[in-house]
């Protein structure tokens, strides 16, 4: 995460340095550079974020496939113990 926050950072600044060149030199590539360098910086937040909130659903889900399985084992053992039983 603070791996992120850096090159996000980074970047941000990266980009403001272009603009203020851009404006300085009246030089239309430089803004462009800059618009291109804040929204990799946009896209890394946005990834990082998604990424975020999948891994937390692909915990959960994985959590409650663990417990349905632990269920139904406990479920199958005792219906087999009772079907020992009634033979």
């Amino acid at each position: 995460m603070v791996l992120i926050l850096v090159l996000v950072v980074g970047l941000v600044s990266w980009a403001l340095h272009l603009m203020q060149e851009a404006m300085d030199r009246s030089e239309f590539s430089l803004m462009l550079a800059g618009l291109l360098v804040s929204s990799a910086a946009a896209a890394l937040v946005a990834v990082y974020l998604l990424m975020g909130h999948y891994m937390a659903y692909r915990s959960d889900v994985t959590q409650y496939y663990q417990s349905f399985r632990d269920v139904s084992q406990l479920s199958s053992c005792s219906s087999h113990w009772y079907q020992d039983i009634t033979y």
